[in-house]
């Protein structure tokens, strides 16, 4: 992550994205990751989203954050409304804002994400 100067390149981040690639398909859903600790925040997100089948993992992320790899804070910032976080979010509306939207809703040969 550091090396290559990307804060998503986290190990399982990387995984799923080639396994994604090699099996030609977003979903994941016969698929295993064994990862060594608990998935961070944003993993799990990628983790639920891709719909593995099922997580395996040594380190807890209470033993992630003995060694300086705390995301308690990240956990309770996703608890606050938007505009309280400590980086702070406002929703704007824009003429446009339902466009992308509306244009999924519309789109006669969707595939279910």
């Amino acid at each position: 992550m550091t090396i290559i100067k990307d804060p998503t390149a986290h190990a399982e981040m990387q995984a799923i994205r080639a396994a994604c690639k090699v099996l030609n398909s977003y979903q994941l859903t016969d698929c295993e990751l064994y990862t060594s600790c608990e998935p961070c925040p944003m993993c799990l997100g990628a983790i639920f989203w891709s719909r593995l089948k099922i997580v395996y993992y040594g380190c807890t992320k209470e033993d992630a954050a003995k060694i300086g790899f705390d995301d308690q804070f990240i956990y309770t910032q996703l608890d606050l409304p938007p505009n309280q976080r400590s980086i702070p979010m406002y929703r704007v509306l824009p003429p446009n804002t339902y466009a992308p939207f509306n244009a999924w809703i519309s789109k006669p040969n969707k595939k279910k994400y």
